[in-house]
């Protein structure tokens, strides 16, 4: 964490070995309850808000910015970081990569291997580059709670 960097925690979080949270000067990161999955990277230049009962995947990368500024010829920055947010109840698959200004709708799930630039839609089953969704989706963490959804 750099100078004025906040990380916000609200709900039971856990962090798995070799995942990273790196929060540049004056960025937060608010955490309403998540399980970060090993080698996740979380990287905020601005402002990351991930929701409550989130599940992040392994090797997912999410990032506010596109690390590194580029220029115009007047010397601003083309590039600027952009807020990222992630609704309560969101699952994140394998791979993924989401990226500055992406709006992930809670209880969506985005497929493994998926980039995320964008708006996702809440409830929804984003795949692909760029992701899209394309049906209806609703998921639990528990086997228990996904046969009694399923049945109604």
């Amino acid at each position: 964490m750099r100078s004025g960097a906040r990380l916000v925690v609200r709900g039971t979080t856990s962090l798995n070995y070799g995942a990273t949270i790196e929060i540049h000067e004056n960025a937060i990161v608010e955490i309403g309850g998540a399980y970060i999955n090993t080698g996740a990277v979380i990287l905020a230049a601005k402002h990351i808000n991930i929701g409550q009962g989130v599940l992040i995947s392994r090797h997912v990368f999410i990032y506010d910015s596109d690390h590194h500024p580029i220029y115009n010829e007047k010397g601003e920055i083309a590039n600027p970081a952009r807020d990222v947010v992630i609704g309560d109840h969101v699952w994140i698959g394998l791979k993924c990569i989401v990226l500055r200004g992406s709006n992930i709708g809670e209880g969506a799930m985005v497929a493994a291997g998926s980039v995320v630039g964008g708006k996702i839609k809440p409830g929804v089953l984003a795949q692909g580059n760029p992701a899209r969704g394309y049906s209806s989706v609703i998921w639990s963490a528990s086997p228990k709670q996904d046969a009694e959804t399923a049945e109604k």
